[in-house]
This record gives structure tokens, sequence and C-alpha cells, in this order.
């Protein structure tokens, strides 16, 4: 429970959870949230570490990823600059 608090303050001083009067906006916080669930699930340690790599782009805003059949999608964001 501890690591779930935790994990939420760091989304809302990341700014991927915004508060508007009592409504919580979280689409970012719950695509994260997804994304490091699915990580956790891989069992090839190579397949993990180019999923992270991806996760950090994602939260750089340089990619959009999506997770469609258990398989991660990823689309570079328009105006992106990235160093491929």
């Amino acid at each position: 429970m501890q690591d779930n608090k935790e994990f939420i303050k760091f989304l809302l001083k990341k700014g991927y959870i915004k508060i508007s009067g009592n409504i919580y906006h979280a689409h970012e916080a719950f695509k994260i949230n997804a994304l490091i669930k699915w990580c956790m699930k891989q069992k090839d340690q190579e397949i993990l570490n180019k999923s992270l790599l991806l996760v950090e782009r994602f939260l750089a805003g340089a990619i959009d990823i999506q997770i469609k059949d258990d398989k991660l999608r990823v689309r570079r964001k328009k105006g992106s600059k990235t160093n491929d």
C-alpha cells in the first residue's frame, strides 16, 4: 500500500496527475501504471530493458505507447526530435 502512495506522489509531482477542484485527471498516470505492470511481467531481461527504455522515452514525451494484445505498440509523437 505504501508503494502505491509513493507512486501517486511521484506522478503528482511530475504532473501526470492533475487536480481540478475535486476531480483528478490521470489519463497519463493510468497509462504509466499499465506500462510498468506490463514491463514487470516480462521474463526476458533484454525485452525488459528495451521496454523500460521505451517507457523512459514515453515519459520524456518523445513517443506514445499503447498495449494491444499484450504487445507494446510505439508511435513517435509529431514534432518530437529523437536521436534515432
